[in-house]
């Protein structure tokens, strides 16, 4: 009887029935499959609702903290400025002409006077009082308060033919001695053989320098041929020499190299000095860089300072 129902049409063993309960198994979970997909993992996308507002929310809380931020900076740039006050000594002034511890007594920073320096440097010219406003880095409440103390000297230099000589032979005596570190373009031009382009050049030259300390530097302005130079020399003087000095404790590569007698070669030996060294103890140790000969020492030292540390 038993190895009859072995050998039955419909007999299944132990494995095989094992084996097709497994195949039922595996077909029930595939055809139920997109039910639990949707379930377990369609419902934990975020609503694209709920994520909008969020990142919308985080917007406004950035530019609310971006404005309290702003609105205290403005405050505090008040609060400096009417701070600063008490010690800003006004004087009437000709922005062209001004020296840099000037600049500083009216408490512009050492950045924004070096900017204005280049703008001279390079040609320029303040024009009118509201130019101020122009300068970068020059606060507009400050440009306010210097405004009406600008007095800038009525310019000689005009596009006509021969305005400037015509003028200015007779405002000044033909053989006038000429203070070189004070005259404008237009007395510079009533020298022989001097014209509206080798004057303006004269004055840009001293601009750069920050006054002239000899008579003889007059020569080496570019253009100026020594044959007029020799015409001219009897004529010329120094008074009250007043020369813009640089603190060389102090001073930057940037400032150092603007200058015609230093330029960038020596600012950089001068700068890197310093910080090997420490801080210059007498202008004389500047003669202790290599680089720096007898006589180049003997024309930039008349330019260079050391101010009390």
């Amino acid at each position: 009887m038993r190895n009859r129902d072995e050998h039955h049409i419909f007999y299944l063993t132990k494995k095989e029935k094992k084996g097709i309960l497994v195949v039922l198994i595996v077909n029930i979970l595939i055809m139920l499959s997109p039910q639990l997909i949707s379930k377990l993992f369609v419902e934990k996308i975020p609503d694209n609702n709920r994520l909008l507002n969020a990142c919308i929310a985080l917007e406004k809380a950035s530019e609310n903290r971006a404005s309290i931020t702003f609105q205290r900076q403005q405050q505090q740039s008040i609060f400096t400025e009417k701070k600063s006050d008490a010690n800003l000594h006004l004087f009437h002034f000709d922005p062209n002409y001004l020296s840099e511890n000037d600049w500083k007594k009216f408490g512009v920073n050492d950045k924004t006077i070096l900017t204005i320096k280049k703008y001279l440097s390079k040609g320029g010219h303040f024009k009118t009082p509201d130019d101020l406003k122009k300068i970068w880095g020059l606060s507009p409440i400050l440009a306010e308060k210097l405004i009406p103390y600008v007095k800038i000297k009525q310019s000689n230099v005009s596009s006509t033919i021969h305005p400037v000589m015509t003028i200015n032979k007779m405002s000044f005596p033909k053989n006038n001695i000429i203070n070189i570190n004070t005259a404008d373009s237009g007395q510079f031009a009533t020298l022989q053989g001097i014209g509206t382009v080798l004057a303006r050049r004269i004055i840009l030259f001293r601009n750069k320098l920050g006054g002239f300390y000899t008579v003889d530097q007059i020569a080496e302005v570019w253009g100026l041929s020594d044959t007029i130079f020799q015409k001219i020399k009897n004529r010329l003087k120094i008074e009250d020499m007043v020369i813009n000095l640089i603190d060389i404790n102090k001073a930057s590569l940037e400032q150092l190299k603007l200058h015609p007698y230093i330029g960038y070669k020596f600012a950089s030996a001068i700068i890197n000095f310093r910080n090997q060294h420490g801080y210059y103890k007498s202008l004389e140790d500047i003669q202790k860089i290599p680089i720096i000969d007898g006589k180049s020492y003997n024309k930039i030292v008349h330019y260079l300072a050391i101010k009390q540390l």
